[in-house]
């Protein structure tokens, strides 16, 4: 299966279609759980946002 991740606004992504948020701390949760793909996917996105 295929995650697709697209941009909401500075704070908040989607992650097929799930809402994704960052907090006032900087740490990013997840409305609903994301599954493992999906949370790997979003871990290697945010990497590539800091390279």
């Amino acid at each position: 299966m295929s995650v697709i991740i697209s941009p909401l606004n500075d704070d908040q992504l989607f992650v097929n279609n799930k809402i994704v948020e960052r907090d006032s701390n900087g740490n990013w949760i997840a409305r609903v759980e994301l599954t493992s793909a999906e949370h790997k996917a979003f871990q290697k996105h945010l990497k590539s946002l800091i390279a």
